[in-house]
C-alpha cells in the first residue's frame, strides 16, 4: 500500500515560530441565538452560557477563543470539560468520546453526517484525525429535536466550521506556530496553522484554513495477561513435574489468579502522529433572499505506533513458580490477596519464579486515515417568514493499518532445513540448555511492574546469538467508504403561539468496503497441484506436520519433515544494521537489569518492504471471515413545531415538538466460509491458526427497518432568570458495520506442553446482519438559574431506557472439538445479539461564573464547575458477585473544575478533569472455565479513577502579537486497569507531560 507523506522542513518550522492572528471569532449564528463576539477564555466561557440559555434543547456549546483556538489541544480534550462527557486517550491525548457513559454518539459537520477516517466502521465519535484549529466551535446535544439527525444514544456532537461572511470586511489573515515537547520522548513536536479569508462588502466571502502538525508521543505500557494457576493440577502447574506448595501453607490445593502468565510484557512505545487539515468555505449572497454556501473539508493523518517489549513471564508462566519452590524450598508467592469468589483462592501481586528462556518483541503499526467532505447548499429566506434550503453532501474516506510484529526467543528450536537433514540451531547461545535455574522477582503496583533477573541470566541474554526470531507476521485492514446525501428543509416563521413549523426530507446512502488481510511470504513448498504455498507466521518448525495424523494438515497440502522458512539469529548477517540494544522499557516498569539486542522498530515502518527483504516477495491474502461490504440507504422525514406562549405575566412556555420518520435499508455482503475448508494456497503447517479460510462465495442479506422517533423540548421561563427544562425523545444509533458483516472464525490455543493437539479456544461469530440498532427512550429534566448574563447554576436529571442494545452473548459449548476432532473441555461461543432492558440514570450539576462584580484583580477571574453521577446497569452481564454489570466504559462519577484569569494582555486557565473507576468489560479465560465452570462467565475489569490537570496561558505583547503556552497532563497522570480487586492490576499506561509554546500574530 502506498502511504501519503506530508513533510515540512523542521528547521524552517523552528524559524517560522512566528506569529498568528488573534482575530475576534464569532459564535455560529443559530435561528434563535444572537451572534456573540468571543475574545479569549472569558468570551468563550460567557458565550457558552448565552448559547445554553437561548436553545430549547439540552445542549452545551464550546466556542473557539479566537480563530483557530479551541480551549484544548484536541477536540476530545475540550469536550471532556462538558458535563457528562467521558473520553478515551490515545498516547495520553483525547480520542474517542462518550456522552453520559454511552459510546453510541453521532457526529455531524455543520449539521450533516460526514466521513472520517477514524469512524468508518463504528458509530462512536473519535477525533484523533481532525485538527482542532479548523473548527469554530462544537455543540453537544443531549436531547434531540425532530430536525436533528438520528444516530446517537447518548447524544450527538456537531462540529462547526467558520462561515466566511462572519469575518470582518476585507482581508483577514491568521497564522500560528507551536512547538511542543514531552517528558518521556526526546523529539519535539511542531504545528503550524492559519487562515486566509476575504469578505467583499458582506456579499461574497471566501476563506481557507489549514493545519499541519507532527508530534511524537509516548505511551509506555505494562501488560499482565492473567490466567489461573494452581498447586496440584498438572495443567495448572504447567505440567505435573512442576507442581509444588508455592505458598507454603502445607497443602497443594490452592489456586491463584496469576498475572505473570505467558506473554505478559513491559513495553516502551511511541506514537509518531502527523496530520494535515484544510477547510475551504465560499459564501455568497446571490440576492437578498438567496445565499449560496460551498465547503470542502479535508484531513489526512499518518500515525506510526512502534514499541519494543520484553515478555518477562515467558519461560516461567505457570511452571516457573513451582520450579522455584522445588529448587529453593521457599514459597514462590510472596504477596497474595485473598479473592472472594468461588475456586479462585488468591490473586498474586508479588512472586518469584525460575525460568530458562525469555521472549522479546518489536511491534510496528502504521495507520493512515484520510477523508474528503464536500457540501453545496442553497438557502432561501424572505421577509414573509419562509426559509428553505437544498443541500448536497458528498464524502469519501479511507483507513489503512498495517501491523508488523517480530517476536524473538532465547529458546533453542533446531529444525532440519532439508528432508532428512540435521537439525539446525540458528541461535547457538540459546539459554534453554543452561537449565531452569535462573531466578526472577516480579512485583506489581498501580504505577509499574518491577522485574529483576538473576545477573548471570541477564548476562546470557545480552548476547545477540542467544536470540532468534521465533515468529513474525504482518496483518492489515483496508477500508474504503463513500456517502452521498441530498436533503431539503423548510421552515415557516409565524406570528402566534406557534412560532414556526419546520419539515424536511432527506436521502442518504453510504457504502463501506472492508478488507481484513494477512501478508503471506513464500514458504518454499508447493501444494499437491504444484502451486507455491505461502506462509503467514514465520515460526521455525511450524511447516513440519505430524506423519501419523493426516487430518492435522490442510486438505491438498503435502506433508513436510523439514523447514524451508528462514530463521534468523540476531547476529545473522541478514540483520546487520537492523539490531539495537534496549535496556529501557519505559516508565511503566522498573528494576530491569538486562540489555537486550532487538530488532530496530524504526526499520519496520515499511512493513511490506522489510518483510520481503527477510522472507522473499509476498502477497496480501484477504481473510474472508473478517471482510465484508455494507451498503446503507436511509430515507427520513421530519415535522416540527416551535412554540412560545405566555402562561402568566412573568412566566412563558417555549420549546418544540415533533417526530422523525426513518427508513433504513441495509445490503450486507458476507463471505461464505467453513472451518474445515481452508485456502489451499496458504500453508497451515502444524497450527491451524496459521492458514486461512477459503472464500466459498458471497451471501447478500437485505434488511429494512422503519422507525418513528417522537421528541419534545419544553422550557418554562421565569422572568428570563430561571428556567425549568423538560425533554423527551426516542433515538436510534448508527450501526457498527463490523457487527453486521463479519463471519464466524474458530480459534485454537497453542500446543500445551505434554499434549500433541491444539485445544479449541473459542468460536467468535463476529457479525450478525439482522442486528437491530440500539434504541433508547431518553428523558431530561433541569433547573437552570442565570443570576447574570455571565453566570449559570443548574441541576439536571436524566434517564435512558434502552429498549434494544447490542452485546456479545457468550455460551459455553462443551461439544466443541479440539483440532484432533475430540471434545474435551469445549469452549465459549460468542455471538453479537440484541438484548432489552438496559437503563442509565443520573444527575448533573453545573456552576459557571465570571466574577466581574468582585474588586480589583478578582474581577478578571471566573470558574466553571460541573459534576455528573450516572450509575448504569447492563441487563445481560452479571459480575461474579451476582450483581449486573455497569454498561461498558462507564463511570459513576465525573467532575470538572476550570479556573481562569483574563485582563487586557494576559490570560490563564487551569482545568481539572476527574473520572471515577470505569467499568471495562468481563474477562473470561479458558483456565477459569476449566477449573470452575460454575463460576465462569467473566471477572469484571476496571480502569482506576484518574485526575488530569491542564494549564494554559497567553500574553498579548502588542495588538498583533501574542505568546502562548500550555502544559497538558501536568502531573503525568497515567491509567491503571485491574480485574475484580484494585490491587489485581493487569495493565498500566504511563502518559507523559507535554509542554507547548507558541507565537500568534496578525497582519
Amino acid at each position: 500500500m502506498e502511504t501519503k507523506k506530508y513533510k515540512l522542513d523542521k528547521v524552517a518550522l523552528s524559524v517560522l515560530a512566528v506569529l498568528s492572528v488573534n482575530f475576534q471569532a464569532q459564535a455560529v449564528e443559530e435561528d434563535n441565538v444572537e451572534v456573540i463576539s468571543v475574545t479569549g477564555v472569558r468570551g468563550a466561557q460567557e458565550s457558552a452560557v448565552a448559547f445554553k440559555k437561548t436553545t430549547a434543547e439540552f445542549v452545551d456549546g464550546i466556542a473557539a477563543e479566537d480563530i483557530g483556538k479551541l480551549p484544548d489541544v484536541t477536540i476530545a480534550d475540550s469536550l471532556q470539560r462538558v458535563t457528562g462527557i467521558q473520553i478515551e486517550r490515545s498516547a495520553g491525548q483525547g480520542s474517542a468520546v462518550s456522552i453520559r457513559g454511552m459510546p453510541q454518539v453521532s457526529t455531524t459537520l455543520n449539521g450533516e453526517r460526514f466521513m472520517s477516517g477514524e469512524t468508518l466502521l463504528r458509530s462512536r465519535a473519535n477525533f484523533t484525525d481532525i485538527p482542532a484549529s479548523l473548527l469554530a466551535g462544537v455543540n453537544v446535544y443531549k436531547s434531540a429535536s425532530a430536525q436533528i439527525l438520528d444516530g446517537g444514544i447518548g447524544g450527538s456532537i456537531d462540529l462547526k466550521t467558520r462561515r466566511s461572511l462572519d469575518l470582518d470586511e476585507g482581508l483577514s489573515t491568521f497564522v500560528s506556530t507551536k512547538v511542543s515537547s514531552g517528558s518521556l520522548v526526546d523529539d519535539e513536536g511542531y504545528e503550524v496553522s492559519g487562515m486566509l479569508g476575504y469578505n467583499s462588502n458582506d456579499k461574497v466571502a471566501a476563506s481557507i484554513a489549514f493545519n499541519y502538525s507532527d508530534a511524537t508521543l509516548a505511551n509506555n505500557r505494562a501488560n499482565l495477561r492473567p490466567q489461573l494457576m494452581g498447586e496440584g493440577a498438572g495443567w495448572q502447574c504447567g505440567g505435573p513435574a512442576n507442581c509444588a506448595d508455592i505458598n507454603a501453607d502445607g497443602d497443594m490445593e490452592d489456586t491463584f489468579y496469576f498475572g505473570g502468565a505467558w506473554n505478559s510484557d513491559i513495553m516502551k512505545s511511541e506514537f509518531e502522529r502527523e496530520r494535515v487539515g484544510v477547510a475551504i468555505n465560499l459564501d455568497a449572497k446571490i440576492t437578498d433572499e438567496i445565499k449560496f454556501i460551498a465547503d470542502v473539508f479535508y484531513n489526512d493523518m499518518e500515525e506510526f505506533d512502534n514499541g519494543q517489549k520484553f515478555m518477562f513471564a515467558e519461560g516461567a508462566a505457570r511452571a516457573g513458580a513451582g520450579r522455584y519452590t522445588q529448587r529453593t524450598g521457599l514459597p514462590a508467592i510472596i504477596n497474595a490477596g485473598e479473592a472472594t469468589n468461588a475456586n479462585r483462592s488468591f490473586y498474586t501481586t508479588e512472586w518469584k519464579a525460575d525460568l530458562a528462556t525469555s521472549r522479546a518483541g518489536s511491534d510496528s503499526e502504521l495507520r493512515t486515515a484520510d477523508s474528503l467532505n464536500t457540501n453545496v447548499e442553497l438557502e432561501y429566506r424572505n421577509n414573509s417568514g419562509l426559509q428553505a434550503s437544498l443541500r448536497y453532501v458528498h464524502g469519501e474516506a479511507n483507513r489503512d493499518s498495517q501491523l508488523l510484529r517480530f517476536t524473538s526467543s532465547t529458546k533453542a528450536r533446531p529444525y532440519p532445513t532439508t528432508s532428512g537433514g540435521e537439525a539446525v540451531y540458528p541461535n547457538s547461545a540459546a539459554t534453554t540448555d543452561k537449565g531452569p535455574i535462573f531466578e526472577t522477582h516480579t512485583r506489581v503496583s498501580a504505577d509499574n511492574v518491577y522485574h529483576i533477573m538473576d545477573p548471570a541470566y541477564a548476562a546470557l541474554i545480552a548476547n545477540p546469538n542467544a536470540w532468534a526470531i521465533e515468529s513474525s507476521w504482518l496483518e492489515g485492514e483496508f477500508t474504503e467508504a463513500e456517502q452521498d446525501v441530498l436533503r431539503t428543509d423548510f421552515k415557516f416563521n409565524l406570528a402566534n403561539d406557534i412560532t414556526a413549523i419546520s419539515f424536511g426530507l432527506r436521502y442518504g446512502k453510504r457504502s463501506v468496503d472492508h478488507s481484513d488481510s494477512d501478508y503471506f511470504s513464500p514458504s518454499g513448498f508447493n501444494n499437491a497441484a504444484g502451486d507455491p504455498l505461502y506462509s503467514k507466521f514465520k515460526d521455525p518448525g511450524y511447516p513440519i506436520r505430524k506423519a501419523n495424523d493426516p487430518d492435522w494438515t490442510t486438505a491438498g497440502q503435502l506433508a513436510a519433515d523439514y523447514d524451508l522458512i528462514p530463521t534468523y539469529a540476531h547476529d545473522d548477517n541478514k540483520l546487520n544494521g537492523y539490531i539495537v540494544e534496549v535496556s529501557d522499557f519505559g516508565e511503566a516498569s522498573s528494576g530491569f537489569n538486562a540489555t537486550i539486542p532487538m530488532i530496530d522498530v524504526s526499520k519496520m515502518k515499511n512493513a511490506v518492504g522489510f518483510t520481503d527483504y527477510l522472507y522473499g516477495k509476498g502477497i496480501w491474502s484477504e481473510n474472508p471471515d473478517r471482510s465484508y461490504k455494507v451498503e446503507e440507504q436511509q430515507i427520513s422525514a421530519y415535522f416540527q413545531m416551535d412554540f412560545e406562549t405566555d402562561l402568566t405575566d412573568s412566566v412563558y412556555l417555549s420549546g418544540n415538538s415533533g417526530f422523525r420518520f426513518v427508513r433504513t435499508i441495509l445490503d450486507v455482503t458476507k463471505n461464505i466460509t467453513e472451518d474445515q475448508v481452508r485456502n489451499p494456497a496458504l500453508l497451515a503447517g502444524s497450527d491451524v491458526n496459521h492458514g486461512g479460510y477459503a472464500d466459498l462465495g458471497d451471501e447478500v442479506i437485505k434488511v429494512a427497518r422503519n422507525y418513528v422517533l417522537p421528541s419534545f423540548n419544553l422550557n418554562f421561563n421565569f422572568e428570563d432568570d430561571w428556567k425549568i427544562k423538560f425533554a423527551y425523545n426516542e433515538t436510534i444509533s448508527l450501526q457498527d458495520l463490523q457487527e453486521l458483516g463479519r463471519g464466524s472464525v474458530t480459534f485454537y490455543q497453542s500446543v500445551i506442553e505434554g499434549e500433541d493437539f491444539q485445544r479449541v479456544s473459542n468460536i467468535n461469530n463476529g457479525g450478525n446482519p439482522h442486528l437491530e440498532p440500539w434504541h433508547s427512550r431518553n428523558w431530561n429534566l433541569a433547573f437552570e438559574w442565570y443570576p447574570t448574563d455571565t453566570s449559570l447554576v443548574s441541576v439536571g436529571l436524566f434517564s435512558m431506557e434502552i429498549e434494544s442494545f447490542v452485546f456479545n452473548e457468550t455460551v459455553q459449548d462443551d461439544t466443541l472439538v479440539d483440532n484432533d476432532g475430540v471434545a474435551r473441555l469445549g469452549g465459549p461461543v460468542s455471538t453479537r445479539t440484541n438484548g432489552e432492558g438496559g437503563t442509565l440514570q443520573g444527575i448533573e450539576l453545573a456552576y459557571q461564573q465570571s466574577f466581574d462584580f468582585l474588586p480589583g484583580l478578582l474581577a478578571n477571574t471566573g470558574t466553571t464547575l460541573n459534576y455528573t453521577h450516572s450509575p448504569s446497569e447492563h441487563p445481560a452481564q452479571v459480575m461474579p458477585n451476582g450483581q449486573k454489570s455497569p454498561l461498558v466504559n462507564t463511570a459513576e462519577n465525573q467532575a470538572n473544575a476550570i479556573f481562569w484569569y483574563q485582563d487586557d494582555n494576559f490570560q490563564a486557565r487551569v482545568a481539572l478533569n476527574y473520572v471515577d473507576d470505569q467499568f471495562i468489560d468481563l474477562f473470561d479465560h479458558w483456565t477459569l472455565q476449566a477449573s470452575a465452570p460454575e463460576a465462569s462467565g467473566g471477572m469484571s475489569r476496571w480502569k482506576k479513577a484518574t485526575t488530569y490537570i491542564d494549564v494554559s496561558a497567553s500574553y498579548n505583547l502588542t495588538d498583533s502579537i501574542e505568546f502562548t503556552g500550555a502544559v497538558q497532563n501536568l502531573t503525568e497522570e497515567g491509567e491503571t486497569r485491574y480485574t475484580e480487586w484494585q490491587s489485581n492490576v493487569y495493565q498500566i499506561d504511563a502518559f507523559e507531560r507535554r509542554i507547548t509554546l507558541g507565537i500568534n500574530a496578525k497582519f
